[in-house]
């Protein structure tokens, strides 16, 4: 049965390392590991990791799961966790590669945790890890970060780019106590859950736009952007409104409003005729 396993270093090149760093390092590594597995779906509680087979002089030891992970879970932590030590560099490759490293289901903040596992080595230190495979460990499998790599990570994370524009979603939370009081505005299209900072004076719009359960919302306003993640992740309201919904009659009236978009062409033969062009 599949095992995720993996072997790390620490301080190569030299003998030991102080104890209180290497407390530090395995404390976040074993947060950041459980993150990932968490991430694609693998529950795994606090100390389900353990360490074994040490070796003298460079810190060197194995870190592994206590459990089993059947053969599909496994490539998908060995995929999460290749995602993660390249980023932000797999960012440069193409969709299909990005996608097959499972972009959409590592979050930023197990990405955030790897990269705090840098901050704590001195700046000529190096924290390795490699990822048992079937035919066990080979040298492409090491992957290493520094403090300097680290500082690149957290500087893509926070890299955002900021633009007037609004979006529709439906409310799910409301946080008037906090300084700035905000909103969590749940995107239409994506799910994705986007915090939204409203000014007191426009409360009794935030209220109004509750009164409805499930309403949805459009809102105007500053949206911040992560950059390299391309979505929303905050924005500072200017105006919300409820937005009213489709009727039967509505969707009727879409129906024969533009004749001649296909041309010559019958409606089937049209779309035809695009999905042949994406083929």
């Amino acid at each position: 049965m599949p095992q995720i396993k993996f072997r790390v270093i620490l301080n190569e090149g030299r003998e030991g390392t102080p104890l209180d760093k290497l407390g530090d390092i395995t404390q976040e590594m074993d947060k950041f590991l459980r993150m990932l597995a968490s991430d694609i779906g693998i529950q795994i509680s606090k100390g389900d990791f353990l360490t074994s087979n040490f070796k003298n002089g460079s810190v060197l030891f194995d870190v592994k799961f206590a459990g089993t992970a059947d053969e599909i879970s496994m490539e998908r932590y060995q995929k999460g966790f290749q995602y993660v030590s390249q980023f932000p560099d797999n960012y440069k490759a193409s969709k299909k590669i990005r996608q097959s490293l499972l972009t959409s289901q590592v979050r930023t903040a197990t990405i955030a945790q790897y990269a705090k596992m840098g901050k704590i080595i001195d700046p000529d230190e190096k924290i390795g890890m490699a990822l048992y495979g079937k035919r066990g460990l080979r040298k492409k499998d090491w992957s290493y970060l520094s403090r300097v790599r680290a500082s690149e990570i957290m500087d893509a994370l926070e890299d955002t780019v900021e633009y007037s524009g609004s979006i529709q979603g439906v409310i799910s939370a409301l946080h008037k106590e906090a300084t700035p009081p905000f909103i969590l505005l749940k995107e239409l299209s994506t799910d994705t859950i986007i915090k939204c900072v409203y000014d007191p004076h426009q409360y009794p719009s935030i209220v109004h736009a509750l009164k409805e359960r499930d309403a949805l919302v459009h809102v105007d306003g500053l949206i911040k952007a992560s950059r390299i993640e391309q979505k929303p992740v905050r924005m500072h309201v200017e105006d919300i409104t409820i937005c009213d919904r489709l009727q039967d009659e509505d969707i009727e009236r879409f129906f024969g409003c533009a004749p001649d978009l296909t041309g010559a062409l019958s409606t089937s033969d049209y779309i035809e005729q695009i999905r042949e062009r994406s083929n």
